[in-house]
């Protein structure tokens, strides 16, 4: 987790990653996404991956704290934050809150919704640019525009050249999130030697296996205890063709 400090010239972001499927977004709970220090929050600071030309929907639950802390190190209350820009999000991803003109009041639960079809693959550093208002004399007034490079990045990949043939397919890692341990189904024509690796969102190997796989129905079951909680990306390899997916380790 992340601790989120604001100042008149930087504003940290403040999100909480969950998945959805609506296209109306709810905003996760205090027991969800508690706030021990009442200074702001993050849980996880990682977006989940996206891939080109498949339908992307993530929500995100936000928190303002109650005060920002200036240069001189000065503590004042904050009355709302106004979220102004999501930017640099991949083409074709949009993003949109759930309250009118993306008010959200300070030491107040909210969420913002960003889902859409990527169409370019790449690495995309979010950009948060918010007004800050505080009380001045019972009556909101602005007192800076924050724009923060944060450090969510949404990586977008580009799988449209991984071959999948009746001859092997496999599907979807169960359970997922997962705590200790998940598996996936396969189905390959002819015994063979498989290839099981899992990435970081940033492309980073984590884990590496080699194992012989059945005829007919075959289930690879992974022990994850040693990642930590996240969101990892997975590609399972047999001959000529490949599968790939998503995995979440809990805490």
């Amino acid at each position: 987790m992340k601790r989120i400090f604001f100042t008149l010239i930087l504003l940290s972001s403040l999100f909480y990653i969950t998945q959805s499927s609506f296209s109306q977004c709810v905003p996760l709970t205090p027991d969800e996404c508690p706030d021990p220090e009442n200074n702001g929050e993050i849980c996880p600071d990682t977006l989940p991956m996206a891939f080109i030309n498949q339908f992307y929907s993530q929500v995100a639950t936000i928190l303002p704290p109650s005060v920002y802390i200036t240069e001189d190190s000065i503590e004042i209350e904050l009355h709302s934050v106004q979220l102004m820009e999501v930017a640099n999000l991949p083409e074709g991803i949009t993003w949109q809150s759930n309250t009118e003109d993306s008010i959200f009041m300070a030491g107040e639960y909210y969420c913002v919704l960003m889902e859409g079809t990527p169409d370019s693959a790449g690495e995309y550093a979010l950009r948060i640019v918010v007004d800050v208002y505080i009380l001045f004399f019972g009556v909101p007034v602005k007192v800076a525009t924050a724009v923060d490079s944060t450090s969510l990045t949404l990586v977008v990949v580009d799988n449209t050249g991984i071959k999948e043939d009746a001859s092997f397919h496999a599907g979807h890692n169960i359970p997922n999130p997962f705590k200790s341990e998940t598996r996936i189904s396969y189905y390959a024509d002819e015994a063979g030697t498989a290839t099981f690796e899992v990435y970081s969102l940033v492309g980073r190997r984590v884990h590496s296996e080699q194992f012989n796989a059945g005829e007919g129905e075959n289930v690879l079951l992974f022990d994850g205890q040693r990642l930590s909680a996240g969101t990892y990306f997975y590609i399972l390899r047999f001959d000529n063709y490949q599968s790939a997916g998503i995995m979440i380790r809990a805490d």
